[in-house]
């Protein structure tokens, strides 16, 4: 069974959180400070009134800011 992107970043969150996640031309962030990003765009989006099993559309720059 696949699972959602969020279920797999919350598992190496939690297995190791110290780990390179992501570099972005040398702005690195561990597994914890990409969890705690989601986290608060999560936080952000449910203010707004997304709920679980809302569909949302991210349109980005190819960098870690969301």
């Amino acid at each position: 069974m696949l699972n959602q992107l969020e279920d797999c970043l919350a598992r190496h969150a939690s297995a190791t959180p110290n780990h390179l996640a992501v570099d972005d031309h040398g702005n690195v962030f561990s597994y914890a400070q990409l969890w705690q990003m989601v986290q608060q765009e999560i936080a952000r989006l449910r203010a707004k009134g997304y709920g679980s099993g809302s569909l949302v559309f991210f349109r980005t720059s190819q960098d870690i800011r969301f």
